[in-house]
């Protein structure tokens, strides 16, 4: 009797393992089929628009997200395939897109991560310096179209000495500070006088400058990774102020600042082209001394120091 139940037990326990392999194997598949996988959970209600930031990430390419931007013709440029269009698509309809191109190519099997960097649903941001009562960044809401008034009058109005008939929008890829545009606003005819027509429409990333009144030496604008970016005043004896001085000016650098290369963009149309877009090594200047590539300031000129991250 002994033997028959040993014998018995012999083939109960493959027979049991068996069993609990099975139904551990359903509850597994039961359990995964349960799970949305994580693509299924991207967001699927707002549609990207023009100046969105967004989180971009392939799980299986085992690194950190990185940001990406719609540019104004609706398009991302994304890592691997190049500029792919967002025109009406949702985060999760744009990552199945890119999903499927990188599967073409690149992935056996792509887990496409996109989401908004902004999650309060604003589209960028602008920044208003100089002569206003609460300077710094400003969000763009998502439903909104925001002009340079609307900017001004939330950064709290302007302070005394103003001058609002030259107010000046800095415009241009803050990755490619070489393509900076300026662009200038009459906000005095647009809030004392009503003409909305002399209004202007605030991109993602614009500057919004509030100068000054014109002095003798007229005003120079230093803006990105300086520790006091705004409007300052040309000497009004016309003495020369150089880049390295007008750094010193604003406060010196700030943390992440691109010493070797911070860009002169002068106003003097008058000059030839490779002469108005000048790259200073500043570091060089402060470190040691040589004054040989100090441009020095004219009226309206721009300095913008960048962000290390960002080569140019």
């Amino acid at each position: 009797m002994f033997h028959l139940l040993s014998l018995k037990g012999r083939w109960l326990r493959p027979l049991l393992a068996c069993c609990l392999l099975l139904c551990c194997g359903g509850v597994t598949a039961l359990r995964a089929q349960e799970t949305p996988s994580r693509m299924e959970l991207l967001d699927d209600s707002r549609p990207l628009r023009v100046g969105d930031r967004l989180s971009y990430q392939v799980v299986e390419e085992r690194e950190p997200a990185v940001r990406l931007f719609v540019d104004a013709e609706g398009k991302v440029d994304v890592p691997l395939i190049g500029r792919v269009d967002a025109t009406h698509l949702t985060p999760k309809a744009f990552a199945q897109k890119v999903k499927q191109e990188l599967e073409q190519d690149f992935f056996y099997r792509a887990t496409v991560l996109v989401d908004f960097e902004n999650a309060d649903g604003a589209r960028g941001e602008v920044k208003v310096v100089g002569l206003v009562l609460r300077p710094g960044p400003l969000p763009i809401p998502a439903d909104e179209v925001l002009t340079a008034s609307t900017a001004l009058i939330r950064s709290g109005g302007v302070r005394a000495g103003a001058d609002l008939s030259h107010v000046t929008i800095l415009r241009g890829d803050s990755q490619n500070p070489d393509e900076q545009e300026r662009i200038t606003v009459d906000l005095k005819e647009v809030l004392e006088e009503g003409n909305l027509a002399a209004d202007k429409v605030l991109r993602p990333d614009d500057t919004l400058v509030v100068p000054e009144s014109s002095q003798v030496g007229g005003t120079y604008f230093i803006t990105g990774e300086v520790a006091g970016e705004g409007v300052y005043n040309l000497p009004a004896d016309g003495s020369d102020l150089t880049v390295s001085e007008a750094v010193l000016r604003a406060g010196g650098f700030a943390k992440f600042a691109n010493k070797r290369r911070v860009l002169l963009i002068k106003a003097d149309e008058s000059l030839p082209e490779d002469q108005r877009r000048l790259v200073v090594d500043v570091q060089r200047i402060l470190e040691q001394g040589d004054r040989s590539n100090d441009p020095v300031l004219g009226p309206d000129d721009i300095i913008r120091v960048t962000d290390r991250k960002f080569a140019w």
